[in-house]
């Protein structure tokens, strides 16, 4: 909605806040399942094997 000065009003209460595209949301989505959150699951993997690795690692000592 626009005011009597033409400005776009807040979204929620919330000052310089716009609405956003569907299909803006829908790619950002996209990208998080596709490539974020599996880059994130390989890389805590790979952290716990070598978490793991480091803690057998003292005992050969």
């Amino acid at each position: 909605m626009e005011t009597e000065r033409g400005e776009e009003n807040n979204v929620y209460g919330i000052d310089g806040l716009k609405p956003v595209e569907a299909s803006a949301v829908e790619r950002i989505e996209r990208g998080m399942t596709e490539e974020v959150i599996p880059e994130i699951i390989r890389i805590v993997e790979e952290r716990r094997t070598l978490a793991a690795e480091s803690r057998l690692w003292q005992l050969k000592c």
